[in-house]
Formats: structure tokens, sequence, C-alpha cells
């Protein structure tokens, strides 16, 4: 058993070759590695090989160095290669080498890069390198956009790359060459200047480079609202600017008067704006400067709906007229007005594209029960919002002699409810007369419902009710239809069965009528009491829509209430709910000519957002101006006896007045009307229509014609209360007028 271990033993130790080690040492910046690996020096500076092994070592100088050769076991500068077959010991020595500095600069306006073969140099950023003795160093330039590489100087020459050899510091220059244009804006008003070929978009970019030669041209384009008045610098003139070199240019712009028309129609699913094509002729607009000439100002006008009065620099006053052609060329509605834009859009009920009638008759039909019984007060309404319809259809309350000529003498109404009824058979009325007399939409004179573009359409009955002897008609039943569709000239037929609508809303007010009588007395003691009227509404988008509540109580100076009017609402909560008042007037002993007198009318009005409607007390929001005056003469009616009569007023006179004592009106208005004699009556019709914001304005020209009669209204205004849908001159929230004596050139 022993003989066989000590075998093994032999065994073993006679497989196992002999180590033989070789040590390194290195002298200077280098390094030192073998093959096979073991030797990594100066980090591993001796290893074991096994007996008989080739080692192959391998000298690689550091930066600055270079390689002098072996000493010890090896010698010279090339590889190494030792047998080992017994202890080695090698020295590697590296010597410094000499190196100098390349510096690179660049000169010029222009941008552009230099780069280095071998690495060391990316100018841009890194401008200067190091390189050994002998080096032979490659500079190459490159221009940036927009530039020339115009050639070096310094050490290196000519245009293209640059060899250098490194044998002391060198330096060289390259010099890149662009265009730069400049571009300075001046002058309160505003736009941009754009290059060709690009490169200039001022106001962003003011600044370019172009390459040399290039033509660059520059061509202004002024902001809405603004006018570009021309080019300074080194050009000149209101066309386009071509440049090439370097150079400034200043370009001004200056802001002037603008405007614009776009209707905002509110519908089922919401508002819809439509600009008006001014250039299609429907809308005519003129402009005066408010100087002592009455200068005419030319409108540019534009398909958008907008508009601009380029003589016109902001803040300067002027009179804007617009006239629609369509409805025979006026009356015109005139601004007197310096603001630097105006918003002439308007927000209406309905489409805008529905569908007008122009066929008399085109007859409306209904059939209906479960009506409220009927009282002689009560009235239907049809409103169809998409349509842009709201049409109450009263046949009891008389109208003017100069408008309505409806109601149970309408030879096309037949067959109406008589009192105690409960239903409707075949009743019918002209839907083309009736609302051309008495109005029905505000985006058109007859509007046609259309179910095929989304319009329904729905008939309310507003019965009469009283509380506290305060008679009123509000909204009792309704009925709703999907699928009416109106055609010119053609019948239509209302069916359904009326809903009684739940009376849970209430409205309390205390109306106080003596104060707006007061008011009114004191502005126009010769004005007689003629009508007092309240709505309350359900307005789409604050616009118009259905009655909740009617009233026209008996014509009285006593204060009503406080009084709770009971009523149905069934329409969405997001609707506006406005309380309406009324209280008209008349001013009688107008005539001309010893022809019959006539009587103009005149009032106060006032809407409310019921959603802040203070405490149920309806007071004045805006009292009547006073004291009227045409080229400093007093225009007033005095009670008792004739109208007076101003003669040799002028064809353009100046209008002045008192601003009322009740409210801080937001603008004023004129309604301008001749006086004229029909059939032995003087009769009157409106010739224009003004709107300012002082309490004084200058007829502009083209109204006032020589020979006429004229008679002023003179109105204060206060704004819209729903301020967001409020427009600066064709939106008011309340409005008290007086009338003028007669007015003659």
């Amino acid at each position: 058993m022993l003989a066989v271990s000590l075998l093994a033993l032999i065994a073993g130790c006679a497989s196992k070759p002999k180590q033989v080690m070789l040590t390194m040492a290195v002298a200077g910046n280098g390094s030192v590695t073998s093959t096979p690996a073991g030797i990594a020096c100066p980090t591993t500076c001796s290893a074991a090989f096994p007996s008989g092994t080739l080692v192959t070592l391998l000298a690689a100088a550091g930066s600055g160095s270079s390689f002098a050769g072996w000493s010890g076991d090896c010698a010279g500068t090339g590889a190494c290669v030792l047998l080992a077959d017994r202890m080695n010991s090698v020295s590697a020595t590296f010597a410094v080498v000499a190196s100098y500095p390349v510096a690179v600069s660049k000169a010029g306006n222009g941008s552009g890069s230099v780069v280095s073969t071998p690495a060391g140099i990316n100018c841009g950023g890194a401008c200067n390198g190091t390189f050994a003795a002998g080096t032979l160093v490659l500079l190459s330039a490159a221009p940036g956009a927009h530039s020339t590489f115009a050639g070096w100087s310094g050490d290196c020459t000519g245009m293209g790359p640059c060899l250098l050899g490194v044998a002391a510091a060198k330096s060289a220059t390259a010099t890149f060459t662009t265009i730069l244009v400049t571009v300075t804006l001046a002058g309160t008003g505003s736009g941009s200047i754009k290059s060709t070929p690009s490169g200039i978009d001022c106001p962003t970019a003011c600044a370019a480079s172009f390459l040399p030669g290039t033509a660059v041209v520059l061509a202004a384009s002024a902001a809405a609202g603004s006018a570009f008045t021309g080019w300074s610098g080194e050009c000149s003139g209101t066309g386009t600017c071509a440049v090439n070199g370097n150079q400034a240019v200043g370009a001004t712009f200056v802001p002037y008067a603008t405007g614009s028309m776009v209707n905002r129609y509110f519908t089922d699913s919401g508002a819809v704006l439509s600009p008006v094509d001014l250039t299609a002729g429907v809308v005519q607009l003129q402009a005066w400067l408010a100087d002592a000439n009455l200068t005419p100002a030319p409108v540019t006008v534009n398909a958008d709906g907008t508009y601009a009065l380029p003589t016109v620099p902001i803040g300067t006053e002027y009179y804007l007229s617009m006239g629609n052609v369509p409805l025979g060329g006026g009356p015109p509605f005139i601004i007197d007005t310096s603001a630097p834009i105006l918003d002439l859009g308007t927000d209406l009920l309905g489409r805008p594209t529905v569908a007008i009638a122009s066929t008399d008759p085109t007859t409306l039909v209904f059939d209906g029960t479960g009506l409220s019984p009927w009282q002689p007060h009560d009235y239907l309404e049809v409103f169809s919002i998409n349509a842009g319809l709201v049409f109450p259809i009263n046949f009891v309350l008389p109208f003017d002699d100069d408008s309505y000529s409806g109601g149970p003498t309408d030879p096309g109404a037949l067959n109406f409810p008589s009192p105690g009824a409960t239903s409707l058979a075949s009743a019918s009325l002209d839907y083309f007369q009736d609302c051309m007399d008495q109005g029905c939409s505000s985006t058109g004179p007859v509007p046609l419902v259309d179910a095929r573009a989304g319009d329904s359409t729905s008939v309310t009955q507003l019965a009469t009710q009283s509380a506290g002897g305060f008679e009123y008609q509000a909204l009792a039943s309704k009925f709703e239809l999907s699928g009416v569709t109106m055609a010119d000239g053609a019948t239509t037929t209302l069916s359904g069965v009326f809903a009684p609508v739940s009376q849970d809303a209430t409205l309390t007010l205390n109306w106080r009528l003596s104060q707006f009588y007061a008011a009114m007395i004191a502005a126009q003691p010769a004005t007689s009491h003629q009508q007092q009227a309240l709505n309350l509404e359900a307005a789409v988008g604050g616009v118009q829509g259905p009655d909740l509540i009617e009233s026209t109580p008996a014509v009285s100076a006593a204060d009503t209430g406080p009084v709770t009017l009971s009523y149905g609402d069934p329409f969405p909560a997001e609707w506006t709910r406005w309380l309406y008042v009324a209280d008209s007037y008349a001013v009688c002993g107008y005539s001309i000519g010893g022809a019959t007198e006539k009587c103009l009318g005149h009032g106060q009005w006032q809407i409310a957002d019921l959603a802040t409607f203070p405490g149920g007390d309806i007071v004045p929001i805006i009292g009547p101006p006073s004291a009227p005056m045409v080229n400093g003469q007093d225009a007033s009616v005095p009670s008792g006896g004739a109208v007076p009569v101003v003669t040799g007023v002028g064809l353009t006179p100046t209008i002045s007045w008192t601003a009322p004592s009740i409210g801080t009106p937001s603008l004023f208005g004129i309604n301008i009307v001749q006086l004229f004699v029909h059939n032995g009556a003087t009769k009157s019709r409106p010739v224009a229509f003004l709107r300012m914001a002082s309490t004084g304005v200058r007829v502009p020209p083209g109204i006032f014609q020589a020979g006429q009669s004229y008679v002023l209204g003179i109105r204060a205004v206060t704004r819209h209360p729903l301020t967001d849908i409020g427009r600066s001159f064709n939106s008011s929230g309340g409005a008290a007028s007086i009338l003028t004596a007669i007015l003659q050139p």
C-alpha cells in the first residue's frame, strides 16, 4: 500500500512544469505588456512563466514620449523576445519628445469651423492644439450657413486645406465672410418684414446673414390695424427693399382705425360666428373725419368681415356710416367715435342660413287640444330657436296705425279661440303679413322653419292671471314639434296637444313707476303717458327667446307692488332670464304745412338679468337726457302750444344736450326722422341713426336736405347687462329718450 502512494506522488511531481520569473522595469512615460499575458508594467512588473515559454515584450510610449530602447536581457527598440529558461530581468526606457502649439483663429463677419488631422483642433470650440515635433498637421476650413471661406493668413495661405509641419509653434487665421442685413421696426403700429431668400422674419428674427453676392429683397406686411408708411436707412418708399451688402434698414408701421362685422348666431347647439362679407355690397360703409370740413375718409373692406380706415390714425374722431343696400339703402347707422377698433357685429337668434319667405300669403294653421280655458288677453307664441323665430300671436291688443294691421281685423286670421275654449281647430293666420308687421325674428323678416336643418318648433299658451290686482299673462302650457318644414307661399299646420306647465316659478317685484314718470316729465314736460309693458323672457345666449311673463297694465304713474307673479318655466337652466320693462310716451303737435298733427313716440326701457335682479325693485337705471340744443339754440319742446320750429340750422348742424341725472350712460344715440305730408296728414320716416360717446355731435353730410323738416330723438344708453355678449354700439341694456323741436335746414 505504501509503495502505491509513493508512485502516485512521484507521477504528480513529474507532470508539473518549472516556473521561471521575469522582472520588468520602466523608466519614463510609457508601458510594457507581455504575450502571453502576465506583464503590464508599470502596474504589474513581474510574472512567472512556464519554463521553455517564448515571452514577447511590447513597449508603448505615453503622450509626449518615445521609446528609447531595452536594457538588461533585451536590447534595441523592437520587440523583446525571451526564452523562459532562466530568471530574466529587462528595463524599458522612454524619452521625452518635444511638442509645439498650433493656434487657429477666425476672422470676418461670417461663420465657419476649422478642424485638424490628426485630431486636436476643432474650432468653433477648441481652437488651440499641441502636437509632437515632426507631426504633419492638416487644417481644413468649412464655412457656415450663408458664409464663404475667404482664405488663410498667418502660417497658412491660399484657399485650400493647410498642411503644417510642426517643428515650432504655428498659428493660422481662417477668414469667413457673409452679408449681414439688419431690420429695425419703428412706429407705434405693428407689422412684419420678411426676406427673399428666407432669413429675415422680423419681429422674430430681425437680422440674418446671406452668402456674399446674394440679392436680398425685403417685403413689409402691416398687421391688422396698422399701415406700412415706408423704409428708412438704405431703402426708401413703400415698395420692396433690395439690398446686396451689409446694410441696416428701418421699417415704420403706424396704427389706424379698424373694425369688424362678425355676427354671432345662437342656435340649439351653441353659438356660430359668421363674418359679413363687406365686399358683397350688402352693407356699405362710409366714413368722414370729424374735422371742420367733414373730410371723407376711404374705407377698405374685406370678405372676412374686417375693414380699415387707413387715413384715420387711432385717437382721431371720425364718423362711420353703415347702410343696408337690400333694405333700400337706409336709414344708415352712423357712429361718431375715436375708438381704434370697433366691433360692429350683432348677436342674433337662429342659424345664419335660415331661408326667408317672400310670398304673401304664407299661412300658419293651428290644431291643438289641451289649452288652458281661453281668456280674452291670452296669446300663443310660436318659437324655433334654430330658425330664429319668436312669434307672439296676440289677437286682442291693438297696434298703432304706422305698424301692425293684424289682430281681429286681419283678413287672414280665422277660427281663433273664443273665451273658454280649450282647443284650436283650423285656426289660421297670414304668417307672412303678421311677421312683417310686428316682427318675429332678428335674423330676417319672415323665417322659414326647416326640420331638415335640425329646427324644432314649439307653441306655448300664455294664460291670463292676476296677483294683487296686477293682471299678466304667464306661460301655462306648451307642445313641441320636430318635423315642421315651412315652404314659401304654402300653408303649414302645427298640430299638437298642449301639456300644462307647472306654475312653480315666481317673480317678486315692486315696479317704481313713479320714478320713471318723474324722470321723464322733468326732461320732457310736453309729453303724455301712453303705455307700460313688462316681459320676462327665457333668452338664448342672452339674445332673445320665448316669453315667460307679459303684461301691459293700464297706464299709471303710481307704483305697482310689491307683488309675486307665478309662471311656468320649462326651458333649460343655462338660458338667461331677462326682465324687460318699458314706459312709453308721446309728444303730439308735430305738423308741417298746416297738415294734421302727428304724435311721435319716445320713452324709457331697460333689461335686467333675473339672476342679479336686486330685491324685486324695478327703478330707472338710466334717465333721459335734457336741454337739447342745435347750433347753440334751444331745441326743446315746451309744454302747451304747438311744437316750435327752429329754422336755418344748416345741412350739418351741431347737436348738443345735457346728460341724464340718473345713471351713467355708456353712449348716446340720435334717431333722426323726417316729417312729410301724405293725404293731408303729417307723417314721419326714419332717415338715420347716430351713436356717439359724448353729449354732442355734428350731423354728417347727406342726411339733412334743404327744404325738409326733421325731428331728433335723443337717447341715453347704458350697457347690456350681459357684458360677454355686449357689442359696443349694437347692444344696450337700457335707454331713455326725449324729442326735439322741428328742425329745418
